[in-house]
């Protein structure tokens, strides 16, 4: 190659690297940003509709109503096994129970529907419809005493459809627990033995009528009765010693027969009787009914 075309290229190559530079820094943000283009404009959020899911939330705990049912069904079933087994149903009875719980369940959910319709139709308003949505969350939360009450037509077919007969097994079971009770606590001041405490409990189960009532003054009620019994016949469980010492119990249980009368714990007959009553201290063929009666 000649020597003049070699300078030539070279001269070129030295032009093409200085017109190219060194490399250039990395491009650095500029001080003033750039106008951005306006947001569209946003449509502001809806109201809210209210629905009868907002219902279900509330009353049923977030359960659907189907649910509901039969946790109400479950609970239906409970009741009547517990009035069976205190009153020995037969079975024609326990159907009739049934039908009867069913049409309280059905009230029930006609209300529920009813209110979330009205829920729905006010757009929620809590004064229209709040009594509403809390007595049926507390029906629902409790079946057993608020739906299924002393006002429900389960309670009201029970008591239509028992006999005398299952009424009076019934009430004498309760009064033999309590009649129990009352011969626990004598047995710690009269020392009783357990067979004096048996046939102590048969003899004023048996021959005592069932309280009008239970609560505070059971035991007084109780010896009440039991201190219009002939003397005789206590004689025939205690000794004479164990008898007198009911002489004070006795005599406090007659001072308080108008409280045991006004608060229903004595029915009428079992308040009016009088025949051969005593304390089991002197014998009754001695001793005057009206006396007994008055002590």
């Amino acid at each position: 190659m000649p020597p003049v075309t070699g300078r030539l290229i070279v001269a070129l190559a030295w032009l093409a690297i200085a017109a190219a530079g060194f490399p250039a820094r990395a491009q650095e943000a500029p001080d003033v940003l750039p106008d951005l283009p306006a947001a569209a404009p946003g449509r502001p959020d809806e109201e809210r509709v209210p629905t009868g899911d907002d219902v279900d939330q509330w009353v049923l705990n977030g359960n659907k109503p189907e649910k509901a049912r039969r946790d109400f069904e479950k609970a239906l079933a409970n009741v009547i096994g517990r009035y069976d087994a205190r009153y020995h149903l037969t079975p024609a009875q326990q159907k009739k129970l049934t039908l009867a719980g069913g049409l309280d369940i059905k009230r029930y959910f006609d209300r529920y529907a009813a209110l979330r319709a009205d829920f729905v139709r006010t757009k929620g308003d809590w004064n229209k419809v709040g009594n509403e949505v809390i007595e049926l969350q507390r029906i629902h939360n409790q079946p057993y005493t608020d739906l299924f009450n002393d006002e429900s037509m389960l309670a009201k077919t029970l008591k239509k459809n028992l006999t005398a007969e299952q009424v009076a097994n019934h009430d004498r079971n309760i009064y033999r627990v309590r009649v129990e009770w009352m011969a626990g606590l004598l047995d710690r001041r009269l020392k009783l033995t357990p067979d004096q405490h048996r046939r102590l409990v048969d003899l004023v189960a048996a021959e005592t009528q069932p309280l009008g009532r239970y609560g505070n003054f059971d035991y007084d009620a109780i010896m009440f009765q039991m201190s219009r019994l002939p003397a005789a016949r206590i004689r025939t469980v205690l000794d004479e010693a164990r008898c007198r010492e009911l002489t004070l119990r006795f005599e406090q249980a007659r001072r308080m027969e108008g409280l045991l009368v006004s608060e229903g714990y004595l029915r009428p007959a079992a308040a009016t009787a009088s025949s051969g009553a005593g304390t089991g201290t002197t014998p009754a063929a001695t001793r005057p009914h009206h006396e007994e009666a008055r002590r």
